[in-house]
């Protein structure tokens, strides 16, 4: 696993999903937020691995978060990367917490990559999802119950979510040659 040799923290095996969330390490990312939705799903599932990538003056808070609940251990924050092509191939979905972020080139790197994910919902992400109002790729803003939900059924139907992707993409595809 060549992310391994960058950090022991991403050390995955065949057996593992991976959970990803690119981009700033603060409140307005909506970091918080994806920690308490999916921390205690970490702790029952053993085979899932989260790696919260990015850095901010916030890390240590984030960090302390962690460490009050029990999760720092199995939340990775291995910090920022240049080139996230190797982290996303590692990928098995991408969260985008909060509203309006990554719209510019993280979720249209999702799309092209058939990378599920899940991302909080918004007038802007018509462009993504316009045939597909009621998205398995789609939560709602600021709702830990909801998002994990969505990552509870992530888990249990993963094919749903490829589906999912792969519909956006040919939906993003279709707007691009229009």
């Amino acid at each position: 696993n060549a992310l391994a040799n960058i950090n022991h923290d991403l050390f995955v095996r065949s057996s593992d999903r991976v959970v990803v969330c690119p981009g700033e390490l603060t409140r307005n990312w909506g970091v918080e937020l994806l920690i308490r939705a999916i921390g205690p799903l970490v702790q029952d599932n053993r085979n899932l691995r989260v790696w919260l990538l990015g850095d901010s003056s916030e890390r240590s808070h984030i960090y302390e978060q962690l460490r009050y609940n029990g999760w720092h251990n199995l939340i990775a924050m291995p910090g920022a990367f240049e080139d996230l092509d190797e982290v996303l191939r590692a990928a098995d979905l991408c969260v985008i917490p909060a509203r309006g972020h990554g719209l510019g080139w993280l979720v249209p790197k999702c799309v092209t990559s058939f990378i599920p994910m899940l991302i909080a919902d918004g007038a802007e992400l018509q462009s993504f999802f316009t045939s597909e109002p009621d998205s398995p790729l789609i939560f709602r803003q600021g709702n830990v119950d909801h998002l994990r939900e969505k990552l509870i059924r992530w888990l249990n139907e993963p094919q749903a979510f490829r589906q999912a992707a792969a519909n956006a993409r040919q939906q993003m595809m279709g707007q691009a040659f229009s």
